[in-house]
């Protein structure tokens, strides 16, 4: 897979941007369907990212278990 790049958003400056697992591109892939440029989109990254405060573990289990959309629908 591609790798892909987001910002941080702890830091939304000219810092360098920070690699997204590939689990979680190809789940923000099947769970969104924009393009990888919009909000929808990086705010799915962002979230499973566990920039918002949850555990990875509980991430990686709404991943593996769940079919949960992001904030921005």
């Amino acid at each position: 897979m591609i790798p892909f790049y987001v910002a941080n958003p702890s830091v939304l400056d000219d810092t360098p941007k920070v690699r997204v697992p590939d689990e979680i591109v190809r789940y923000c892939d099947d769970k969104i369907s924009f393009d990888r440029e919009s909000l929808q989109y990086i705010d799915c990254i962002w979230y499973h990212m566990g920039y918002y405060g949850d555990s990875k573990k509980l991430l990686r289990e709404i991943r593996d278990k769940y079919s949960i959309r992001p904030v921005f629908d």
